[in-house]
């Protein structure tokens, strides 16, 4: 048996892989807020959610052989040389940052990112908090401060690693001159793949662990998602709950980062605001069920009504930290039912977006649909006419920790990888009708220039309201 642990945004995920999986899920406390968390408040709802799992599944602890860990990303805390957070855990959704990522753009040629980036949070931390820089101390992902706490070890795995400017791949060294600040802060590299440790600490036993299993240092979560859902290279990854990721995988090296399987490679396209636009416009509207308001709307017929869902900026088919969430085309007579399926719009052709990008050179016809969001199944079927792609949902949606543990499982040489396509069910499949795709393509070419339009607008907008988010 082998186990996966997500570190989410809001929750926290175990799954359980014997030859099938099973998930328990364990929200934070009511609150906690989502851009600087309490890594002590993580710590103690992982703990939480191994308990609850352990007592739901009292007979596996002695059965588990290994462990692998995910988690999100662009995220950041500091430890200190005993171990203990010395700082908060500034999330993917904080971007302070903004003015190390203007000066980091300057620097590094091709460097696109925003403030919420890895690299320009590291910048701002040297230069407002120099101290966590000194001898000891240590800035590690989140379920690379987990993996700390379950076997005192302090690491990040490589295909994190790749995703920063200033690792260079051929030598799996850091680059000092790129980074700005000392590199000793930064963890030693290993393999997604490999062992990094054991279980036997204070923490891992309180959690419910035997001492002695092996742990698995896995990747970000998008990327762990896309080894559990395709590890066959043949489609395009969806991935919505808060945000999305729209991801594909390459066996022969044309990703632009290093996947969590040994040789591969992986480009994944993140978009910030999907699943929280639904959240946002039912807190905005006072309705308890969305899916209720919108069992009337019909996924064949377009809504002559515009969503930019740039509620926290975008990252992903434009990196752009000043753009706004927008509604365009309201009128009097607009009520709650077009409003939601403007907003069902808007997500779905940020996501065509991302994925034509993803296949400019290999076309594909599939979508595989994991997380939140592929509980509705109107969303998904609006998502496969505006794409015209096939969208096949997964069984196991939580696909982050049902990825870290087939690393976990694929690194002791339990499952081989040529055989991980046969553990991955299909749950459904929605495909696209034509005559639908042919209604969406002038809303869609619309949508698609809007961004260009409205640039100039949010960035002034984004000037008046300075630098409060």
């Amino acid at each position: 048996m082998y186990l996966g642990i997500d570190i989410g945004s809001g929750s926290i995920k175990v799954a359980l892989f014997d030859g099938t999986f099973s998930v328990v899920r364990t929200s934070y406390p009511v609150g906690i807020d989502e851009r600087t968390q309490d890594p002590t408040v993580v710590a103690t709802t992982v703990r939480t959610a191994c308990q609850e799992f352990f007592s739901k599944n009292r007979k596996v602890a002695s059965s588990i052989q290994g462990l692998g860990l995910s988690g999100h990303g662009p995220s950041l805390l500091f430890i200190d040389p005993a171990g203990k957070p010395a700082s908060p855990l500034l999330t993917w959704q904080d971007n302070r940052a903004r003015l190390q990522a203007d000066r980091l753009r300057r620097q590094i040629p091709g460097f696109s990112k925003d403030g919420s980036s890895y690299e320009a949070k590291l910048l701002w931390f040297y230069e407002q908090q120099p101290s966590l820089f000194s001898e000891g101390f240590t800035a590690l992902y989140p379920k690379d401060y987990l993996i700390q706490l379950l076997c005192s070890r302090r690491v990040v795995d490589i295909s994190t690693a790749s995703t920063f400017a200033f690792f260079d791949r051929d030598s799996c060294t850091w680059l000092e001159r790129k980074a700005g600040f000392p590199i000793s802060v930064l963890p030693e590299v290993v393999d997604c793949w490999e062992a990094v440790g054991e279980t036997g600490t204070p923490f891992s036993r309180e959690c419910g662990f035997d001492d002695g299993i092996l742990i698995y240092p896995g990747g970000i979560d998008a990327y762990c998602a896309v080894a559990g859902t395709d590890p066959a290279h043949s489609v395009i990854v969806e991935e919505t709950g808060t945000s999305s990721c729209v991801s594909r995988s390459y066996p022969d090296g044309r990703g632009s980062d290093l996947h969590v399987m040994k040789g591969e490679t992986v480009t994944v396209k993140p978009i910030s605001s999907t699943g929280r636009s639904f959240s946002w416009l039912k807190e905005l509207l006072g309705i308890e069920d969305l899916q209720a308001l919108g069992s009337s709307l019909d996924p064949r017929k377009p809504e002559a009504l515009l969503y930019l869902p740039y509620l926290i900026g975008e990252r992903s088919p434009v990196w752009d930290e000043r753009a706004k969430g927008a509604f365009i085309g309201l009128r009097s007579s607009t009520g709650k039912a077009e409003l939601l399926m403007a907003v069902m719009q808007g997500t779905a052709f940020a996501i065509r977006q991302n994925i034509e990008l993803l296949q400019l050179e290999d076309p594909v016809t599939t979508i595989r649909a994991v997380g939140g969001s592929s509980h509705d199944a109107r969303w998904q079927q609006l998502k496969a006419n505006i794409t015209g792609k096939s969208y096949h949902v997964m069984r196991h949606q939580d696909a982050a920790p049902v990825g870290a543990a087939l690393v976990a499982a694929v690194g002791n040489k339990a499952v081989p990888p040529e055989s991980l396509a046969q553990l991955l069910p299909i749950d459904r499949i929605h495909d696209p009708d034509p005559k639908a795709f042919e209604r969406y393509e002038e809303l869609y070419e619309t949508y698609c220039r809007l961004h260009e339009t409205l640039a100039p607008t949010f960035h002034t907008l984004h000037s008046i309201q300075g630098e409060t988010v």
